[in-house]
Order: C-alpha cells, then sequence, then structure tokens
C-alpha cells in the first residue's frame, strides 16, 4: 500500500499484492459464501419444484447445482481474481435487441419481458453483454365485455 506523496517502487510488485490479496479474499469469500448462495438457489429450486421431492435426494442435480453456483462465483469475481471479471444480469422490463435475445416461444410483438431464461453476462467496464440474456415476452390482453382488445 502505498501512501500519498511516497515514490511508486515497483507497479508490478503492487500489481502482484494487489493479486495475491484478491485471491485471498476470493477463496475465503467463496468458501464462506458459496455454501450458502447453494443452499439459497435449492431451497428456491425445490419450493417451485415441489412435485418432485426426490431433487432434495439426487446426488447429481445436487452436483449440478453447487457447480452452478461455483461456476457463477468465478464469473462475477474472476477466475482466481483474473479478469475478466463479470456481472450476472437478470432484470428488466423491457426488450432491449442489444442485451436480450428472445425465446422461440416468446411473441416478437411484444416487448414486455416476462421471465429471464437464461441471465445476460455483461463486462461492467462498458457495461455491454459479452452474452446476451436470454428472455421470454408475452403480449398482454384485454378484455372488455367480450372483446378481447
Amino acid at each position: 500500500i502505498i501512501e500519498e506523496g511516497e515514490p511508486r517502487v515497483d507497479c508490478e510488485e503492487a500489481a502482484m499484492l494487489d493479486l495475491a490479496l484478491y485471491r485471498h479474499m476470493y477463496r475465503r469469500a467463496k468458501n464462506q459464501h458459496g455454501m450458502n448462495n447453494a443452499k439459497e438457489v435449492t431451497s428456491t429450486i425445490w419450493k417451485t419444484l415441489y412435485d418432485f421431492p426426490s431433487l432434495k435426494t439426487c446426488t447429481n442435480f445436487n452436483r449440478f447445482v453447487l457447480e452452478c453456483v461455483d461456476v457463477s462465483w468465478d464469473i462475477v469475481a474472476g477466475i482466481d481474481g483474473r479478469f475478466p471479471r463479470l456481472c450476472l444480469e437478470w432484470e428488466g422490463g423491457q426488450f432491449d435487441d442489444s442485451r436480450h435475445r428472445r425465446t422461440s416461444a416468446s411473441p416478437t410483438t411484444s416487448n414486455s419481458i416476462s421471465t429471464f431464461v437464461w441471465p445476460a453476462l455483461v463486462d461492467p467496464s462498458t457495461n455491454n453483454p459479452v452474452n446476451p440474456s436470454r428472455i421470454l415476452t408475452i403480449t398482454w390482453y384485454y378484455r372488455v365485455g367480450d372483446k378481447v382488445l
């Protein structure tokens, strides 16, 4: 750490120290919080797919969820602290051609997003998607009496 006004001795050494500290903090956070993230994800899946109670004891499914959480940590935090560090984007209300791709079941006449099937990978330095999200759009119909508008 360089105090203000002190000369920089070696930028390479400072970068190596920064990377080493980041890797340490990354591994510690991933170990401490990664399992909690996986528990939250599986809990949400089990609530949504309550008709399939066998998922709770399915080894392959649980291993898949753990690997997905692990990959998510690596995407967001960078693999062992290396760039690029990316963001996941899974929210939004209106279709944006530069950020979203419609699924085949989505009507092209609608711009209202109903569901994110797959999140986008976004480069936070440019805010541009590296990989756009896959979304479902929905067409809203309004009924007035016997007529659908």
